[in-house]
This record gives structure tokens, sequence and C-alpha cells, in this order.
């Protein structure tokens, strides 16, 4: 009946509505940003652009159908999105990087999931317009939500390992998305609607290209044959909307998408998570470089890169528990390196998978078969066998990128 209701207003009147109320101070009271650390700065900036983007283009969400959403997106998603952005800038300025970039990361993602949401509904909104049979539109919306709500529940969480779990879990969630926004109101003829949800696609790979390139995999890449992200040729010519990412934009994000991954501020799992969430052909964030330090001794090149590096929780001979029983700061092994006093397993395994993801990670097959690589971090780690100050990370592998053991060394070797 309610629906009923709602349907004669709005025929009658678009005013019979509900009054949408934006619950957003970034918006309703603008002022300057605090003075942050530059690179946290640039994230901020990110994500105040996407609060503003997101918000305009919910705007253009005026039919029935996709009314409920546009209250709960202006009144419930706003809130929670702006007041996290609030905590991340008063850490920052209170000087805990580590926690404010904890929160940054976590918008990073979220603010992903609810431009999707948006431009996703707007898409409804066409093809509804269109013609097309409601339980299909609903369909493809339930689908959506299917895939992106666990993403979107693990970014609000803040928590790092199952933000970096639950983009693995669904590695071509926001290809599925963007694709079907490609396709969508193609099918339906509206092609002239496209230019509508074609920012906040650009923008939503252009997050994902720029943690490609912080995990060292653009260099190439981008200097042959473009991002490693699939075509999307009506956006290709998207105009301003596509000018606004431009390389120079991008590069500078991904420095100090990088910068803050180095410090700690922001989690390597998460990044190299996002970097592959729009299935880009493996491997994911590890293009594994064939150059590397003519010093450093050689075995037969890896033919392949491993799939995916991952670090499994493994077991006494091999994984994090091996590394942290041989080589953690308080363990009772002796003639082995060690790493500094306070890493625990997390940040170890971060650690693993800055050095990892860097440009210099030149991998090699040793005689026993694994993938193995020396990657110098520029900053103490730990300590070597003979307890001088240790910088770099010795990592060996298996065959499908599961880490076998990882330990601390002096650079150079």
């Amino acid at each position: 009946m309610r629906r009923m209701v709602l349907a004669l207003c709005l025929v009658a009147h678009a005013a019979c509505l509900p009054e949408v109320k934006e619950n957003c101070r970034f918006l309703t009271d603008p002022s300057p940003p605090p003075t942050l650390p530059s690179d946290l700065a640039r994230l901020d900036a990110l994500l105040l652009r996407r609060v503003n983007e997101t918000t305009v283009a919910s705007r253009g969400l005026k039919t029935l159908e996709v009314w409920q959403f546009r209250l709960g997106f202006a009144d419930q998603v706003l809130s929670i999105l702006c007041g996290k952005l609030e905590r991340a800038r008063q850490l920052a300025v209170a000087g805990r990087a580590a926690e404010a970039g904890r929160t940054y990361q976590a918008l990073l993602v979220a603010s992903q999931v609810v431009q999707a949401d948006v431009a996703m509904h707007l898409a409804a909104q066409y093809a509804n317009a269109a013609g097309q049979p409601n339980g299909q539109i609903a369909q493809t919306l339930e689908t959506f939500e299917h895939q992106m709500h666990p993403v979107l529940e693990a970014a609000l969480s803040e928590d790092p390992r199952r933000i970096e779990r639950a983009l693995n879990e669904s590695p071509e969630a926001f290809h599925r998305v963007v694709e079907c926004l490609e396709q969508w109101p193609a099918k339906v003829e509206a092609g002239a609607e496209k230019a509508k949800t074609a920012k906040l696609v650009w923008d939503l790979t252009f997050l994902v290209v720029a943690t490609w390139e912080a995990a060292g995999e653009l260099a190439e890449i981008a200097a042959s044959r473009g991002p490693p992200i699939p075509p999307i040729p009506a956006l290709a010519s998207g105009g301003a909307a596509a000018a606004q990412f431009s390389p120079a934009a991008m590069a500078e994000l991904a420095e100090a998408i990088r910068r803050l991954v180095a410090s700690g501020a922001l989690d390597a799992g998460v990044v190299v998570a996002l970097s592959n969430s729009l299935g880009g052909t493996a491997p994911t964030s590890f293009q594994m470089s064939q150059a590397g330090d003519p010093s450093a001794p050689r075995a037969s090149p890896a033919p392949s890169p491993p799939p995916r590096m991952t670090v499994p929780d493994g077991t006494a001979k091999s994984g994090l528990r091996h590394i942290l029983m041989r080589h953690a700061f308080d363990t009772m092994a002796v003639n082995v390196s060690k790493f500094l006093r306070g890493m625990g397993a997390a940040e170890i395994r971060a650690l693993i998978l800055e050095a990892a993801s860097s440009r210099t990670a030149a991998w090699r097959i040793a005689p026993n078969g694994f993938l193995v690589t020396e990657v110098n971090l520029g900053r103490a780690i730990g300590t070597d066998v003979d307890g001088n100050i240790a910088t770099a990370l010795k990592i060996v592998a298996q065959g499908d990128g599961s880490v076998v053991t990882a330990f601390p060394l002096k650079w150079p070797p």
C-alpha cells in the first residue's frame, strides 16, 4: 500500500517523495582541510573529491525505484564516510600517522564500493526508464550487493587483514562492476546516459591502476600497452572525466601510496589486494623483474613469476610460523638473522609483501626449484647473523608464490 501511495505521489508531484538530507559536514559546511603530512594530504584530497563527486552523481537518482537507496546513501552512508574522514584527519594532525593511515586505507576501499553502488543505481534507473523488466534490474543489483557487501563490511571494520581477505576472495568484483556499467546502458539503448557514470568508473579504475603502480607493476606495462585493466571503449573518450585522471596524477598518487606503505601507514597486503581488484592478469601485484642487481648471486631466471605472493601461517618448517620461530627478535634460535624488537606476525608479513612488490625484486630459480630474491628496503629491519644492522630482506617462495621463509640481510650481501 505504501509503495502504491508513493507511486501516486510521484505521478502527481515529485515533492511527495521524502526529503533528502545529505548528512556530511564537508558538504554542508565546507572549509579548508587542516595541514596534513603531504602523502596523507594526497589521500585526503582524493577521498574528499570522491565524497563530493559521488554525492553530485547521487542527485541524479530521482525515480521511485532508486529513491530509497538515495535516502540511505545521503543520510547513513555519507555520515559514516565523512565521520571516518574527520577522524583520519584528527589522527594525522595529532601525529598518529599509522592510525590515520589505517583509517584512510579503509576509506579508499569503502569509497570504491560506494562509488560503484551509486553508478550501478544510476544504470538501473536508466534501464528502468528504457523499459527493462524490474525483475532483471533487481537481480542485477542483488548480485552486486552479494559481491560487494563483504568488502564494504571489511573496509568499515578498518582491520587490514579482514580487508585484504575480502578483496582477495572476490578478486574480480570491481572488474565485473565496470563491465556491467559498460554493457548495461548499451543493452537498454541508453548509450547517451553513459557519460553520467563515466566519471565514477574512471575514478574506480584510477585508484586501482595507481595501486598497481605502487606495487611496482606498471613501469614496463604502461610504456608498452597501457594499464592492466579491461578496455572500456565507451568510456575511453570520456573527455573531461578522463582528463582529470592523468598519468601524472596517477604517478603522484602511486608514489604517495608507495611511501605510505614503506612508512607503515598503509598496509602492503591491502594495497596489493586492491591492485588486483579489476581482475588484472596474474601475477597481480608481483611483476617479477628479470633485471636486478648484477652483483647478486644468479641462478636460472624465473620463466614466469608466481600467480600471487602469499605468506601462509604455515608450520614449524615453512611459512610465517617458521619465520617467527627462527627469526623473531625474542626467538631462542642462535646464529640466525633476526627482525627488530616489536616486529610481530602482522609487521613481518607486511614487510615481506612490501619487499616482494618492490621494483628491485629480481627473482631467480634456485637449484632446489624455489624462487628467491633479496631486496634492500633502505631502512633497518633487523640484524644479520653477525649482529650487524640489516636493511635487506631475503625471500624464498614456492613456485605458486607461497612464502617458505624470509629473513633480514646486511646490504650489500
